[in-house]
């Protein structure tokens, strides 16, 4: 079997995430950054915990085969970030009508 050539102190490995390549110089990879402001991220199970009353499986499912809400997939699973989920809702809230008071009489 053979050998794999090592990195040496010097040698340059693949470019990290963020830090303009200084530590990759040195034969560090730095772990990527998370993307701030995603919040949790919830399984179908998960969400219908969060928010019982609110949603449902068959809901969620038909969200994401229209693509009306964001997800990602890690393998086979659905996964929805919580400001994914507060954007929906907040998107599809509905302000209550104002009443009017025209003066109208009804007939006696």
């Amino acid at each position: 079997m053979a050998r794999r050539p090592q990195l040496s102190e010097g040698a340059l490995s693949p470019p990290s995430v963020g830090d303009g390549g200084t530590t990759a110089r040195r034969g560090i990879v730095a772990a990527p950054r998370p993307t701030p402001g995603r919040g949790r991220y919830f399984t179908i199970p998960q969400a219908l915990e969060a928010y019982p009353g609110v949603l449902t499986e068959r809901l969620i499912r038909r969200l994401v085969a229209e693509r009306r809400i964001a997800h990602t997939y890690a393998g086979r699973r659905i996964v929805l970030a919580e400001a994914d989920i507060e954007a929906y809702l907040e998107a599809n809230r509905h302000e209550p009508l104002a009443r009017r008071h025209a003066g109208h009489v009804r007939p006696a």
